[in-house]
């Protein structure tokens, strides 16, 4: 089914044309791979149920499995924000690997986060996804604002300190030099 889908990369990213041709090529492609998915001698299904209840479970759960691995690294420490994390030894890494691959040249996109449909979830209106992304980036963006806000206070406090412990070094270095200097006129 991977390789199928290597194959044909738009019917993995389920990317149909807006027209009923592009459906029905879409369709076409769904009997072929239920084609030869059945004649593997794989349970018997048809196209809607290898469409709904295989491909669209499965990239559902190694989404998941995907994002609950970068959680459980991230809240670790182990992982910097660049590198796609994956646990060793289960055996089925590759294939969730290779089903990120095809629909996606990085798995940390952003594009699976939460809007992969299960077959009992309901299609949510594009005027609400569109809105729940602004939402989303609002967040990232407040957030990050956060972040830059704690970091530029926590410098500035830095600065302070370091001014102060500058000052009573000075105060230290004038103190000596005054005391120095009232040695000398003592003794002239």
């Amino acid at each position: 089914m991977l390789a199928f889908m290597e194959d044909h990369g738009d019917l993995a990213k389920h990317f149909t044309q807006n027209s009923y041709q592009g459906r029905q090529t879409i369709n076409k492609l769904w009997e072929e791979l239920t084609e030869k998915l059945n004649s593997v001698g794989l349970p018997n299904k048809n196209a809607t149920g290898w469409r709904k209840h295989v491909w669209t479970d499965y990239k559902y759960r190694a989404k998941r499995k995907l994002n609950r691995n970068l959680l459980t690294l991230r809240k670790a420490g182990v992982l910097s924000n660049d590198l796609p994390p994956i646990q060793e030894g289960d055996a089925s890494d590759d294939q969730d690997i290779k089903c990120f691959a095809v629909l996606s040249p990085s798995p940390l996109d952003d594009i699976f986060h939460d809007d992969l449909p299960t077959v009992s979830s309901k299609r949510k209106n594009s005027s609400s996804t569109q809105a729940d992304k602004g939402l989303k980036v609002e967040d990232e963006s407040l957030t990050l604002v956060k972040e830059q806000l704690e970091q530029d206070r926590k410098f500035q406090h830095d600065v302070l300190k370091l001014l102060k412990e500058r000052n009573d070094e000075d105060k230290a270095f004038h103190k000596s030099v005054l005391d120095i200097m009232n040695t000398f006129l003592k003794k002239i």
